[in-house]
This record gives structure tokens, C-alpha cells and sequence, in this order.
């Protein structure tokens, strides 16, 4: 099988069925499944994935869900059940714009053996605000390359809903892992470049959206601090700090931005930082 589209909900009723439609309306390779893992959600959101793929005849399989298994073990259990070549992931209150972008990662992939993952550039969507905005390109190639040590130094990948993995690779991320429970969307990144480069594709073919209803937008500013040192530091320990000097210099960078200074010192301040250390 060519591709497993494994799509994580949970509570996204508000939000899902955008996701599905995006999903359908891609240009899917013939050998395809739809893996559905959804965390025993309290809302309407998997009597609203099974309505849509019913109506459109999608052939999809969904994980029995008698418990909130969290978002990491969530993951886990999702690809465990998935059979593709190739695993793309989408949360379900993300959205893919491009009908192509499932084949043009897998065409990727495929003439980037070096390549582990693929990663596209993402439109960060604050749902409250109403506004969109697209990450800067800075290289005159249509593709970059990024290591472990690249991530551990900032979590730019983004959003898991701009990824395809290799499958044979996320069959090697070792089961302890998922029992971080610091959320692994970040981690994950620097766990699969130890076997490979990381690719990142310059088009915009995802939209992840920010809003209250998350996460981690549902946290207070003393919260969100508390949870980055705390993940910073987890995953730390668990590379057996491997990545200590990258870590150190991204909780100096966020101190900084929790600082809650003007603009311009902040970002003088962190640029500082980034070049010293």
C-alpha cells in the first residue's frame, strides 16, 4: 500500500468537517487507506467523520475509542495501525489547500531516498483573530533540508498536518517515547532526523488553525511557560543530551519572549542569543 491518510481527532466537531473535505478533495494514489484515531471524543465529532466518508463512499477505518487515551499515546496507536509506504498525518481541526499535495510530498520522497520526512510550509490561521500569515521563505531552492539538531533548536516543522513520514521509519521510534506525555508533535521531529534528513517543501499546502478551544491555546501565559521549559527539558533528558547546547539556546530565546518586552529588544535580545549562545 502506498499511503495511510491517518487522521487524529478529538472534541474538533467545530472544525472536522472542513478537514474532511480537504482530505477529499485530494488527488489520492489508488493504494490508499484512511486511518481514523479519535481519543473517545465527548462531542459529535466521530458521528460527523463517519456521516461524511459514508456519503462520499470513503473507505476509512476507525480505532475503537473506549477511553481518552491523550495525545501522545493517541499517536501511538494510530501509527501502529497504519500500512502505507508513506503515513500523512492531519489533525482535525487542520486543513490540507492543495488537491496535489499528497502526491507532490510522495514524489518527494520518493527522488529523496536521504529523506525521512517531508514537511510542507504552513499557513498559521488564528482562528479569534481572523487573520492568516505564512512563514517567510529565505532560500532560492524549492526544498531545505534540516536535521535533529535543527529542530531541537525550534519547533519549526509547525504542525503534524504538514508532514508525510516514512512508515518504515516510525516503526523504529521506540515505545517509551509516547510515555513522555509532554505532547511528542516536537519531539517526534527530532526522533525521526537521527535516521535521516528532514525535507521541507517551499509551497503552502496546509493551514494550521489557532484557537481557544486548544490545547494549547486554552492555557494561560504562566501555563504555556511552565509546559515549554517542561517539554524542553523532557526531551532533553530522553536524547540523553544529545541536543544540550540546542535546548539550552531555545529556553534562552523563549525566557526572552516571556519577558513580554518591546518588539524590537526582544528580538535583539534573542538574535544575541542565537549568535553567542
Amino acid at each position: 500500500m502506498d499511503l495511510s491518510i491517518l487522521l487524529i481527532t478529538y472534541n474538533q466537531e467545530k472544525y472536522i468537517r472542513e478537514c474532511l473535505d480537504s482530505i477529499l478533495m485530494q488527488d489520492i494514489p489508488e493504494s490508499y487507506e484512511i486511518v481514523v484515531a479519535d481519543d473517545h471524543s465527548t462531542d459529535n465529532t466521530p458521528a460527523i467523520i463517519k456521516e461524511v466518508f459514508n456519503r462520499s463512499n470513503t473507505d476509512y477505518r476507525m480505532l475503537e475509542s473506549i477511553k481518552n487515551l491523550g495525545i501522545d499515546k493517541n499517536y501511538q496507536r494510530g501509527f501502529a495501525a497504519c500500512k502505507g509506504k508513506y503515513i500523512a498525518v492531519m489533525e482535525g481541526d487542520d486543513y490540507w489547500t492543495d488537491p496535489l499535495r499528497l502526491k507532490k510530498h510522495i514524489a518527494f520522497l520518493d527522488a529523496h531516498r536521504e529523506c525521512v520526512l517531508s514537511f510542507n510550509r504552513l499557513i498559521l490561521f488564528r482562528q479569534d483573530l481572523g487573520v492568516f500569515s505564512v512563514h517567510h521563505w529565505e532560500s532560492s531552492e524549492d526544498f531545505q533540508y534540516f536535521r535533529s539538531n535543527d529542530v531541537a533548536g525550534g519547533y519549526f516543522i509547525g504542525n503534524m498536518s504538514a508532514t508525510v513520514i516514512r512508515s518504515s521509519i516510525i516503526q523504529k521510534i521506540k515505545d517509551d517515547f509516547y510515555d513522555l506525555g509532554i505532547g511528542a508533535d516536537w519531539g517526534l521531529g527530532i526522533a525521526l532526523g537521527q535516521y535521516g534528513l528532514l525535507g521541507k517543501l517551499k509551497e503552502t499546502m496546509s493551514v494550521h488553525r489557532v484557537h481557544k478551544e486548544g490545547y494549547w491555546n486554552s492555557s494561560s501565559f504562566k501555563q504555556k511557560q511552565k509546559r515549554l521549559i517542561n517539554r524542553i527539558d523532557g526531551y532533553n533528558k530522553y536524547f540523553d543530551y544529545h541536543y544540550n547546547k540546542e535546548f539550552v539556546k531555545y529556553k534562552k530565546t523563549l525566557r526572552i519572549r516571556f519577558l513580554g518586552l518591546p518588539k524590537f529588544l526582544s528580538a535583539l535580545l534573542i538574535r544575541f542569543v542565537q549568535k553567542f549562545g
